[in-house]
């Protein structure tokens, strides 16, 4: 019964810090405009804007910065290093103020793997000409922006399909060999005592 409630307790304090992840507020440019949405309405493809030292709500795709193109960001929360990693905005995108018009996003689909991506921008404006995009112009939900003013970047992976959410999957309990034969031991003297 302790073991239960404790489980609960711990459920229900998880269930408390999804919910202020889930309906703190994001800034988003929709039509030109910055308005302000809950970080659980956003949508692959919306233009996101994070200031300094802001979470990251989702992963997105670097596209533009303060800091000429480039972007530092911690990732403590994912892996536990605390120095900075910097990012980049994907090498060949025009500079517009309209990145809604740029073109659209192909990319792989989600994976666990935080050290890889694969993707592409297919540009509207130039027929048949496509940007790349690495692992370097991914910023990825749970890591925080640091020394840089504002990003923006667009989503490409929501709630469950981010690759926090992916590695944060149950896994399977690992139990060990010796584990196993004491379990059929005492399941064999538990039918022996009840013959008895």
């Amino acid at each position: 019964c302790v073991s239960a409630f404790k489980q609960g307790y711990e459920d229900f304090l998880r269930y408390k810090a999804d919910n202020m992840v889930n309906k703190s507020l994001v800034t988003v440019i929709r039509k030109s405009k910055e308005v302000e949405i809950l970080c659980e309405d956003i949508i692959p493809g919306d233009l996101v804007k994070i200031t300094r030292n802001c979470e990251v709500p989702c992963d997105l795709i670097l596209l533009k910065t303060s800091d000429e193109g480039k972007c530092s960001i911690t990732t403590a929360n994912l892996d536990g290093e605390t120095n900075l990693k910097t990012l980049s905005t994907p090498r060949g995108l025009p500079d517009t103020e309209e990145l809604h018009t740029l073109g659209f996003i192909e990319c792989e689909l989600p994976t666990t793997d935080l050290y890889s991506f694969n993707g592409r921008i297919k540009l509207e404006e130039k027929e048949a000409q496509s940007v790349p995009l690495m692992a370097e112009n991914l910023m990825l939900r749970g890591s925080r922006v640091r020394n840089t003013e504002w990003v923006i970047a667009t989503a490409v992976y929501c709630g469950q399909n981010t690759k926090l959410a992916l590695n944060s999957k149950i896994t399977k309990n690992k139990m060990s060999s010796s584990e196993k034969f004491i379990n059929n031991y005492l399941a064999f003297f538990i039918v022996l005592m009840l013959v008895i």
